[in-house]
C-alpha cells in the first residue's frame, strides 16, 4: 500500500463551525450548500457537507468568526481536493482579510 504524502503547509486547528458554500461557476447555476468546517488554517479549510460537495473550481466559503460567531466572514476560495465519497472538500483561500488573519493567528497560537 502506497502512503499518501501530507501536503499541509500551514498550522491548522480542528474547528467545527457552521458554514455555507456558494458556488461560483460560469457553466452551472449558482447554489448554496450548508456545511461544517473540519479544520482551518491561514491558507484554507476543510469542510464536510451532507450533500455532495461541489467540484466547482471557485466558490465562496462563509462561516462565523472564531471569536465572535455573530460576525460572518466570506472567503473566495478554490477547491483543491474532494474526498472519494464527495462529502468532504478542501479549499485554498484566494485571499484572507487582515482582521481574520490576525484572529486566526491568535487562535492558532492559543491552540499550540
Amino acid at each position: 500500500m502506497q502512503q499518501r504524502q501530507d501536503r499541509r503547509r500551514e498550522a491548522r486547528i480542528a474547528l467545527d463551525l457552521p458554514a455555507v458554500l456558494s458556488t461560483n461557476s460560469s457553466t452551472k447555476p449558482s447554489r448554496e450548500i450548508k456545511a461544517q468546517t473540519v479544520n482551518l488554517s491561514l491558507k484554507g479549510c476543510a469542510i464536510v457537507c451532507g450533500n455532495s460537495a461541489p467540484h466547482d473550481a471557485e466558490c465562496v466559503v462563509r462561516f462565523g468568526s472564531i471569536l465572535n460567531p455573530e460576525i460572518n466572514h466570506e472567503y473566495p476560495a478554490r477547491n483543491i481536493w474532494v474526498s472519494p465519497d464527495s462529502h468532504q472538500v478542501g479549499f485554498e483561500f484566494s485571499s484572507i482579510p487582515a482582521p481574520l488573519a490576525a484572529e486566526l493567528s491568535k487562535v492558532l497560537e492559543l491552540a499550540k
